[in-house]
């Protein structure tokens, strides 16, 4: 049990909006020479594709600029570093616009409008922790859902409500869930160790906040939430309140989220939900019971506890002034309230000015433009309506210690070892290590409060490989992640952009790229997915990872109906793998993956005993437990379809139902949707109970822009509704995706049906098949 402490490592990491306006072109250039400017302009050395100086790790993420300030010890401490690397940052953008190149930083947090499906990044929070993060999930949810000064404040599209915060909008669950997808408001998707092989610490990785421009508001969200943290782990009387306390919000986290974010609707008065006030209160109350338990209180506590005092005070009067000229959230109400009376619109009728609203996003991006003089929040400081400062201005370089700034964490030792060693191209530094490349050889830094380096030791041949390489791994990891909650189109693009990094950092694009690439070809609708493996593969040998990916993209190239004949080759190949495998020795899971392939398509071509002996052989397969849930779940469906089509309906029922069960469970919900749904539906004895599952496995297709998986979700409920209205608006939308699709416009079966239409929305069999839903 770690025992009551006043220990804090706080961190922020700043996604920036980055743009060349003159230019769009010149984006990834540009962002090479920001780099370079800012190394120029503070001891630096290079940390994998950016550069780590005293203050953050400034380094180019897929397409955009990020910032990720470091570890410091109070909230306060935090606002002025980052106003510090700001400074620099700022400075580089005018050595650019000096040379002709107009950079635009921003640390808002969505693209344009602010509406459901709008471009959004985050400004990440991270805070050192005793426990491992899902431990303390019922008893953090209350004070994250009701942590509003957490926002930016924003106007959202179409509705014309104002919200407290842009991030709310994104979130699909209450916890667990991903960085880029399926956000969670308590996130667990990172939760390695803080310091190295350590059991004892853990880096809490909070996705839910907006990026600052007020240092009072950006001090008092970490503050309170630094505090509200270590009260829950150290408070026991707070953790009995919660427990009760808790049923105010029912079940439904995401929607009260969502609700209490809300300030004003169009042609209402702004106001503050009493609840946030009420939760807020009890846990400020559990954070100065934590506070008077330390022996020896850092001094910035009880600071930051009276600005959190302060601020719920304010919210509780609805006190505009003060909020507005401390919090981001209020000064931007005021300021567009402002800026619409002087347009002749009003909050009432802004639903009708859509004028406006493009007016109040430019602003919005103005607002959040740090390298700008010119930025709306720069020009109401100018004008005296801000009260936000909480510490003295201190600039880069002029710190007691030059470049060092003054915290305890191990930021201290890590900034004097870069000053000290500044232009030395040999290293590489990251948050807990520093590599040397002539020497192979490594020191780390583990303990986040470490006062000096490690000593140097011989690297692994894991740590020798390249730092830009891994950096790219790491992006590589979340298109896979992408693929496999059936997030097709958005890995295509995360992919493009990968490529773009590979060309701009002079590194060639890794061959798992390529392989991904014919992937999410085949998933997208593309006719040149076999192609693309035919180069990866020419003149290899035949491995497991060969036939897995052929089998792939035969499987979904052929649009509706593989190409049986053409897969068979491949099939054959798999086979002689098979029988490779000792007897008696557990299948790898690439076998069960190739089996449950050839399964559906054997499904999809009307041969359901075939694709039942071969789903029957995975099941009692050594690996089939053992196996990842998305492969798992994939099989289970497969098998649901198989006893479906062999009339036992039951049996098909209950094993959809557990396929389903796994896929929600890990949110793969591009396969429930595309397989498990529609399968339910065929199953279905009542229509209505069918067309529900259709229409929720085409919410969520449409939402994952999955055109291939749409067109037979849609094929499937034409077939069923027997409605000639819907049945025409479906043949429309149908024959859209068609003729966007190459994978579409050369299948067979759809050129079938369409052209059969009238007997498919009947319910009438075609082109001699037994199965009334023709294999879809």
């Amino acid at each position: 049990m770690v025992k009551v402490n006043g220990k804090f490592a706080l961190s922020i990491e700043i996604e920036c909006l980055t743009a060349t306006p003159d230019n769009p072109r010149y984006r990834e250039p540009a962002i090479s020479r920001f780099i370079q400017a800012l190394r120029d302009l503070a001891p630096s050395l290079p940390a994998g594709a950016g550069i780590f100086n005293g203050y953050a790790k400034v380094y180019r993420d897929v397409g955009h600029i990020e910032i990720a300030v470091i570890e410091c010890d109070s909230p306060y401490l935090l606002t002025s570093v980052t106003e510090r690397i700001q400074l620099l940052a700022a400075r580089a953008v005018d050595q650019l616009r000096a040379d002709g190149i107009n950079l635009l930083l921003a640390n808002n947090n969505h693209s344009g409008l602010l509406q459901s499906n709008c471009p959004v990044w985050g400004d990440h929070e991270n805070y050192l922790v005793e426990q491992h993060p899902s431990s303390f999930t019922d008893d953090i949810l209350p004070f994250l859902v009701t942590r509003i000064y957490g926002g930016a404040g924003g106007v959202h599209f179409p509705s014309g409500k104002f919200v407290a915060a842009v991030r709310p909008i994104c979130m699909a669950l209450a916890t667990g869930g991903g960085t880029t997808e399926m956000r969670a408001i308590h996130s667990t998707a990172r939760e390695e160790h803080h310091m190295g092989p350590s059991p004892d610490s853990y880096r809490y990785h909070l996705i839910l906040g907006d990026g600052h421009r007020s240092h009072f508001n950006l001090a008092v969200q970490f503050g309170a939430t630094a505090l509200a943290i270590k009260a829950i782990l150290f408070d026991s009387q707070l953790r009995r309140e919660i427990g009760v306390f808790r049923r105010e919000f029912g079940d439904d986290w995401v929607g009260a989220l969502q609700r209490l974010n809300v300030l004003a609707k169009p042609g209402e008065e702004l106001r503050i939900d009493p609840l946030i006030t009420k939760t807020q209160r009890l846990y400020l109350e559990g954070a100065r019971r934590y506070a008077a338990s330390l022996d020896d209180p850092p001094d910035w506590i009880s600071r930051s506890l009276d600005d959190w005092e302060a601020t719920l005070a304010a919210y509780q009067r609805l006190d505009r002034p003060w909020l507005s000229a401390r919090l981001d959230t209020f000064a931007k109400y005021e300021f567009y309230s402002a800026v619409l009376s002087e347009a002749g619109c009003t909050w009432q009728n802004l639903p009708q000015r859509k004028s406006m609203f493009d007016e109040l996003a430019l602003l919005d991006h103005s607002y959040h433009e740090f390298c700008s003089q010119q930025s709306v929040f720069n020009r109401l400081e100018e004008a005296g309506v801000l009260h936000h400062r909480v510490c003295e201005p201190i600039a880069p370089g002029e710190e007691p210690d030059p470049h060092v700034p003054e915290t305890t964490t191990r930021a201290r030792a890590r900034a004097r070892f870069i000053r000290d060693n500044q232009n030395r191209d040999e290293l590489v530094v990251d948050w807990s290590w520093i590599h040397d490349k002539r020497q192979n050889r490594r020191c780390h830094l583990y303990d986040p409060f470490a006062s000096k380096m490690g000593p140097w030791e011989r690297a692994t041949m894991r740590e020798s490989i390249r730092p830009e390489m891994s950096h790219i791994a790491v992006h590589l990891d979340s298109v896979l992640e992408r693929y496999d909650r059936g997030l097709y189109e958005e890995a295509s693009r995360r992919l493009e952009e990968i490529t773009h990094f590979c060309h701009a950092m002079g590194v060639d694009l890794p061959n798992r790229a390529h392989r991904y690439r014919a992937w999410l070809q085949a998933r997208t609708g593309h006719a040149d997915a076999i192609s693309m493996l035919d180069r990866i593969y020419r003149g290899r040998s035949v491995t497991w990872g060969t036939v897995t990916d052929y089998s792939n993209v035969h499987r979904f190239q052929g649009g509706l109906c593989p190409d049986l004949q053409s897969m068979e080759p491949w099939i054959e190949q798999g086979k002689r793998l098979l029988d490779a495998i000792g007897e008696g020795a557990p299948e790898p899971e690439d076998a069960l993956v190739f089996r449950e392939h050839v399964a559906a398509v054997l499904l999809r071509n009307g041969r359901a005993e075939e694709a039942m002996d071969m789903l029957e052989q995975c099941r009692t397969a050594g690996r089939f437990r053992q196996c990842t849930p998305r492969v798992r779940a994939r099989l289970t469906a497969a098998l649901g379809e198989a006893h479906r089509l062999l009339g036992n309906r039951r049996e098909a029922q209950r094993l959809l139902r557990t396929a389903m069960r796994v896929q929600r469970q890990y949110n793969y919900l591009g396969h429930l949707a595309y397989f498990t749904m529609p399968a339910m539906a065929k199953c279905a004895r009542v229509r209505r109970a069918a067309l529900q599952w259709l229409a929720k496995a085409s919410e969520i297709q449409t939402q994952h822009r999955d055109r291939l998986g749409h067109t037979t979700t849609l094929l499937l409920e034409a077939r069923l509704c027997r409605d000639d209205s819907r049945s025409a608006e479906l043949k429309q939308q149908i024959t859209a995706y068609r003729e966007q699709l190459p994978a579409l416009s050369q299948c067979s079966r759809l050129a079938t049906i369409l052209d059969e239409w009238n007997a498919w929305t009947a319910g009438e069999l075609l082109d001699g098949q037994s199965d009334e839903f023709l294999g879809l």
